[in-house]
């Protein structure tokens, strides 16, 4: 007798990060330099530069003064346990009476709430004008009560097209692309490059179904290569680094700029300075020049201080 065959079930898509519930707390800024626009049959959230530097100001000021609520309700309910004992009950009161004032704008000799990185991701329906970066940089500059913020420049690295050696369809934008019809491999949805053909394309008043696009999406920069290389594409968006280690021509667009933020006292400890003596080496700057399209002449300088 035949065993029975074994029955597949049907493939059903699971995120591979699912988020859970969000039980965050928000506060509303401001609506001030946020609008939605219509490009390509699709609405865009448009974010300008001044809403940017808002958001980062505040979220400096916050990480430099408060502590999550969720801490200080522990703090509370061990001045509340009558099994604490009379040296638990003597930090947590000490802990909320430094809470309460930095809350004030003031940092007491021992508060510390903690080194955090403020990160910001944008979907692929945000736009922002380009210049993300200046506006983290001028946050720290404005902010009056961020005392000691440090900003260090670690690298820029150069996006744009890439094409077929010698470029023979001559594309120097995405309008160009546009109107020569030319095949353009793309990045999944919310990948960098994708975002960056989007700003793009919204720079020129262009909408995303007057290009000839390549399908399926290429996963990564070096896919977006092979796609040319094969003939399959007549263009993409990727490095500069990755034009040249597939021998390809390529057409600058834009630089990326990575910066780092972190306050001044931590600058000084073991782990950040062993970081930044490293990027100043020969060999990182060697490396950058071989990859090519990465500039680290700034690596380890100090941008901004507050």
């Amino acid at each position: 007798m035949n065993a029975p065959a074994a029955i597949t079930p049907p493939y059903k898509h699971t995120p591979l990060f699912p988020l859970g519930q969000d039980s965050t707390r928000y506060r509303k800024l401001t609506a001030d330099g946020v609008r939605v626009e219509n490009i390509g049959g699709r609405e865009l959230i448009v974010v300008e530069r001044e809403a940017l530097r808002a958001l980062a100001e505040a979220a400096f000021g916050d990480i430099n003064h408060l502590l999550r609520p969720g801490h200080l309700k522990q703090l509370r309910t061990i001045l509340d346990d009558p099994q604490a004992s009379d040296n638990d009950k003597f930090v947590a009161y000490d802990f909320l009476k430094n809470a309460n004032i930095a809350a004030g704008g003031v940092l007491p000799m021992c508060q510390d709430t903690g080194t955090a990185i403020i990160m910001g991701k944008k979907g692929r329906l945000v736009f922002t004008d380009g210049d993300d970066e200046a506006a983290n940089l001028d946050a720290v500059a404005d902010a009056p009560g961020l005392h000691d913020v440090v900003v260090i420049a670690l690298a820029r690295r150069e996006q744009g097209l890439v094409v077929a050696a010698g470029n023979p369809l001559q594309l120097r934008d995405v309008a160009g692309i546009a109107a020569k019809r030319a095949r353009l491999a793309l990045r999944p949805q919310g990948a960098g490059a994708q975002l960056l053909l989007l700003a793009l394309l919204a720079r020129v008043g262009l909408s995303f179904d007057v290009l000839a696009v390549v399908k399926p999406a290429c996963p990564t920069g070096a896919d977006i290569a092979q796609a040319v290389r094969s003939g399959r594409a007549d263009c993409g968006i990727a490095t500069r680094a990755v034009a040249q280690a597939a021998g390809l021509d390529f057409v600058p667009q834009t630089w990326e700029r990575f910066d780092l933020a972190l306050r001044q006292r931590d600058y000084f400890r073991s782990g950040p300075q062993a970081l930044f003596k490293f990027v100043r080496t020969a060999a990182f700057r060697d490396r950058a020049t071989e990859l090519t399209g990465y500039d680290v002449s700034a690596a380890g300088d100090v941008r901004g201080l507050n």
